[in-house]
C-alpha cells in the first residue's frame, strides 16, 4: 500500500521530537533506551520514522519531558 503524503508528516513529527526531548535532556540514545527498557536500536529506529513507540512507552517519554 502507498503511503500518503499526512502519515509520513506525522511520522516525521514523531520521530524529531523524540530526537528533541533526548537531546534536550541531554541523553544519548543508549541512556533513553536504558530509561525505556528498549535497546538503542530500537530508539534509532523511532528517531528516523522506522517505527512508533508503544503506548507505555509514551507514557514513559512524556515523564522525561
Amino acid at each position: 500500500a502507498k503511503e500518503r503524503p499526512m502519515e509520513k508528516h506525522r511520522s516525521i513529527n514523531i520521530a524529531a521530537s523524540i530526537a528533541q526531548l533526548r537531546r534536550s535532556s541531554g541523553m544519548t540514545q543508549e541512556q533513553l533506551a536504558e530509561r525505556l527498557f528498549v535497546s538503542n536500536k530500537t530508539v534509532s529506529k523511532w528517531e528516523r520514522g522506522g517505527g512508533y513507540p508503544e503506548i507505555t512507552h509514551l507514557l514513559r517519554l512524556s515523564e522525561i519531558g
